[in-house]
């Protein structure tokens, strides 16, 4: 696992500064209490859509990273032990005020809010960093709004976007290019 977790900071080591240089180095271990379970969702809403059938949570007793706050929201990655994504990862957002024991400084997330465009159908995750698991499958045309680029350790490019999901608003990462930024 301590493989997986030097790979997972080394992929988020390498956004790509071309595309989005304020988020470079901005996914950083935090500390908070043991033993919390937090609710993730997809984006910074309670209302937005959520992984594993609707009961994304992450257990704070593995490590969690943070990339920053949006409002009372923080944008996080964590590793995936079990379930049907195990060895895989999740990025997603926890509410701040549930980051109990919180002795780390977040700084405050500033997106690009970019319009663009699905240039070939391609699949929506919320794990650009191993097992890209599929939330959904985006058509050709499809609008999106383009928040910020990254780049994995294997060198793949990804745009992170939000779009809708079964009625629900869904952010997500697709391959670079895949995607037409305006």
């Amino acid at each position: 696992m301590k493989n997986r977790i030097f790979a997972f900071a080394l992929c988020l080591a390498l956004l790509v500064l071309s595309v989005c240089p304020a988020l470079a180095d901005v996914f950083n271990p935090i500390w908070v209490n043991g033993n919390l379970r937090l609710d993730v969702y997809s984006a910074p809403s309670t209302s937005s859509w959520r992984g594993a059938n609707g009961k994304a949570m992450c257990n704070t007793d593995g490590e969690v990273r943070a990339a920053g706050r949006i409002g009372g929201w923080v944008l996080i990655a964590y590793y995936l032990s079990g379930g049907s994504n195990a060895g895989g990862y999740r990025v997603g957002y926890v509410q701040y005020s549930e980051l109990k024991g919180l002795v780390s400084d977040i700084p405050q997330l500033m997106f690009q809010n970019r319009s663009a465009v699905i240039t070939r159908d391609c699949t929506l995750t919320d794990d650009p960093f191993a097992l890209e698991t599929p939330i959904t499958y985006l058509s050709s045309g499809t609008r999106v709004t383009y928040l910020m680029g990254f780049q994995n350790d294997y060198g793949n490019k990804f745009g992170y976007v939000e779009t809708t999901y079964q009625g629900k608003t869904v952010r997500g990462f697709v391959r670079y290019d895949a995607l037409e930024v305006s």
